[in-house]
């Protein structure tokens, strides 16, 4: 599923909207840096984050990145 950890510092990959295709409406842009609150390895957007700007949103790992 991933290899997100609570805590992990991330930044998102790309544009991300909502809904499975990724085709609702606007979430972030790419770049946007966030913390690690919960993972779910049952779910297939199990990583839970508080982005920079204070929102909390579910994201799918391939859309993260560990920020350096």
């Amino acid at each position: 599923m991933s290899n997100f950890s609570v805590d992990d510092e991330v930044v998102t990959t790309r544009v991300v909207r909502s809904g499975y295709s990724e085709d609702g409406p606007f979430i972030c842009n790419e770049g946007v840096q966030g913390k690690v609150l919960e993972v779910d390895t049952s779910e297939w957007d199990g990583v839970s984050v508080e982005l920079e700007s204070g929102a909390t949103w579910w994201f799918k790992p391939a859309q993260l990145v560990l920020k350096n």
